[in-house]
Parts: C-alpha cells; structure tokens; sequence
C-alpha cells in the first residue's frame, strides 16, 4: 500500500433538457462525470489511466449507433 498522499480529480458536468413552452423538450445534454485519484506525482500513471478509461466510453458510445 502506498504511504503518499493521495490526489483526487474530480469533474462533473449534469445532464439538463431545454423546453420551449408549446413544443416540449427541444434537446437533452448528456452528464459527464468524472473521478480519479493517484498518489502525488504519479501523474504519468493518472494520464494513463484518464486515457484508457476514455477510449473504453468512447468505444461504449461508438457501440450505440
């Protein structure tokens, strides 16, 4: 177990829905959340581990076609 301190990364952007009165739902956003932690310094790894946890939602949203 690592003795260095941790660092955690954290983005969230909520999904939301505009409406215009007599026409109904117009658009829906996605949600987008985000969390990684790493120990302090290790940004190598933590680049590393954002990068493939993208290419496997990309390839999950790229699947919805």
């Amino acid at each position: 177990m690592s003795t260095r301190p941790r660092v955690t990364a954290t983005y969230c952007l909520d999904a939301y829905s505009l409406e215009r009165a007599g026409v109904g739902t117009v658009r829906t956003s996605p949600g987008v959340s985000i969390d990684l932690s790493f120990d302090l310094h290790d940004h190598e790894a933590a680049q590393k581990a954002l990068d493939c946890a993208v290419a496997d939602v990309r390839a999950q949203i790229e699947e919805t076609r």
